[in-house]
C-alpha cells in the first residue's frame, strides 16, 4: 500500500504531464512514455472512467428534485348522445370534442428527500472518483511490472546469446586443438554439449521475451520501446512508520473511498425518512376544449393551488426500508475501521 503511495501516484502525476514536456533524454524517459500511453488507452482504466460518468449523472437526477414537471396532454373524443322522453330538448347525434391541457408540478417541500439525494450523489461521486484513482494505481503497477519484466527478460536474452557467441568460438578452439592433438575427443563432447545447452538457454530466453512481450502489449495498449533503461525513481518517504502511517490516513485512496461510502449511507437514510413526512407540491393546469357541447363551443381553465399529502401507512415497507439503510451505515462504518486496519 505504501508503494503505491509513494511511488504509482507520482508515476500518474507524471504520466498526465509528459506529453506536455519535451524530453532531453528519451532512453531515460522510456517508462513515463509507457505510463503516459498506458494512461490513456488502458481498457480497465477507460471502463472506470466511464462508469465515473455514469455516476455523475446521478447528481442531476437529485437535482431533478428541486425542478417543475411540466407535461402536455392532447384528446380528441367522439359522443354519440341519444336523449328519449320528456324532456325539453330532444337530441340524437354525435359530437367531437378537442382538448389540450398544459400541466405544472412545483415541488415545494419533500420532507429533505431532495437534499438528502443530492449529498448521498456527492459521496457516491466521490467515492467513484478514489475507485478510479485506486485502479489507475493497480494498471500502472501493473505496466511498471510489466515494462521491468520486458527490460529483465531482453538483458537475459542478450547474456544467453553473448554465451552463445562465446562457446561457439571455444567450440571453434576446441576443435582446432584436437585436430593437432592437444585435446581428446572428449573434451570436444564436452563443448559440443555446452553449446546445445546454451543454444536452449537462448530458445527459453526468446520464449520468455515473447510472452513478457505479449503482456506488455496487453497492459499498455502499445508496442515495447526499442530502447529501455533502468527507471530511477526520486521519492519522498516519510522518515519514520508513525508518519507514514499518518500520511496514510490522510491521504490513503481506500480509506477516502470507504469514508465516503458510510456518508452516503448516512444520507440514504435521510432520504428515506422524507417519505414518512408530508409532501407539499404547487400545481398549475391551463386548458383549452372546443366543441364540448352544441351550447359550448369553447371553453378555457386555469387552475393554480397547492397539493399536499401524507403518507399515513405503508404496510410497513418504508420502515423496513430505514432499518435496512441503518444497517448498511454499520457495514460502512465497519469497512472504514477495517480499511484503517489494513493499511495500518
Amino acid at each position: 500500500m505504501l508503494f503505491l503511495m509513494f511511488v504509482i501516484y507520482p508515476v500518474i502525476s507524471q504520466a498526465q504531464e509528459i506529453e506536455t514536456q519535451n524530453t532531453s533524454n528519451e532512453i531515460d524517459n522510456s517508462l513515463y512514455q509507457v505510463l503516459s500511453v498506458t494512461y490513456e488507452n488502458n481498457s480497465t482504466i477507460k471502463a472506470a472512467r466511464a462508469e465515473l460518468l455514469a455516476f455523475q449523472e446521478q447528481l442531476d437526477q437529485a437535482k431533478s428534485g428541486y425542478k417543475p414537471q411540466v407535461t402536455a396532454d392532447a384528446d380528441i373524443v367522439y359522443t354519440n348522445t341519444k336523449t328519449d322522453g320528456n324532456s325539453f330538448i330532444n337530441s340524437d347525434g354525435g359530437n367531437v370534442s378537442q382538448s389540450a391541457t398544459l400541466n405544472l408540478n412545483q415541488p415545494v417541500y419533500r420532507g429533505g428527500t431532495t437534499t438528502a439525494n443530492i449529498e448521498r450523489a456527492q459521496n457516491l461521486i466521490g467515492s467513484q472518483n478514489y475507485r478510479l484513482s485506486a485502479i489507475e494505481q493497480s494498471t500502472l503497477n501493473d505496466a511498471v511490472a510489466a515494462y521491468m519484466s520486458l527490460y529483465r527478460d531482453r538483458t537475459v536474452l542478450d547474456l544467453r546469446q553473448n554465451n552463445l557467441t562465446v562457446i561457439e568460438k571455444e567450440l571453434e578452439q576446441a576443435r582446432l586443438r584436437f585436430k593437432v592433438g592437444e585435446i581428446t575427443r572428449t573434451d570436444v563432447s564436452q563443448s559440443e554439449a555446452r553449446l546445445a545447452s546454451a543454444q536452449a538457454d537462448v530458445i527459453n530466453a526468446q520464449a520468455t521475451l515473447q510472452s513478457s512481450t505479449a503482456s506488455f502489449v496487453q497492459i499498455t495498449k502499445s508496442q515495447p520501446p526499442p530502447n529501455m533503461a533502468y527507471p530511477v525513481f526520486k521519492l519522498e518517504i516519510p522518515q519514520t512508520l508513525e508518519a507514514a502511517i499518518a500520511l496514510a490516513q490522510t491521504n490513503n485512496r481506500d480509506i477516502l473511498q470507504a469514508n465516503f461510502n458510510k456518508q452516503a449511507a448516512e444520507q440514504d437514510i435521510k432520504s428515506i425518512e422524507g417519505e414518512l413526512k408530508p409532501q407539499i407540491d404547487a400545481i398549475g393546469r391551463l386548458q383549452q376544449i372546443y366543441g364540448q357541447s352544441d351550447f359550448l363551443d369553447e371553453q378555457r381553465q386555469a387552475v393554480l393551488g397547492l397539493n399536499a399529502s401524507m403518507p399515513l401507512y405503508a404496510g410497513g415497507m418504508v420502515l423496513s426500508r430505514i432499518r435496512a439503510a441503518q444497517k448498511t451505515k454499520i457495514q460502512r462504518a465497519e469497512e472504514v475501521n477495517a480499511t484503517k486496519e489494513r493499511v495500518e
